[in-house]
C-alpha cells in the first residue's frame, strides 16, 4: 500500500484512546462513528434512506 493512501483505516491515536478511557467508553468516538456510518451505508437502499438511518442512530447530518 502506498504511504500516500489516506483512505485506509487508521488506528486510534493515543489521545483518542485515553479520552475514551476517561469517559468510560469501550472504544474511541471516531471508531464508533465509523462503524455506525458503515453499517448504515451498507443497509441503505438510497440516499434518503441512508440519511434517515444516520439520524435514527442519533447522528447529526447537515
Amino acid at each position: 500500500m502506498s504511504p500516500l493512501d489516506t483512505t485506509a483505516h487508521h488506528a486510534p491515536a493515543t489521545g483518542e484512546k485515553e479520552k475514551a478511557a476517561r469517559r468510560g467508553l469501550v472504544e474511541p468516538a471516531r471508531t464508533t462513528l465509523q462503524r455506525t456510518v458503515r453499517k448504515a451505508a451498507a443497509l441503505a437502499t438510497d440516499t434518503t434512506n441512508l440519511l434517515n438511518r444516520l439520524r435514527d442512530a442519533c447522528l447529526r447530518v447537515r
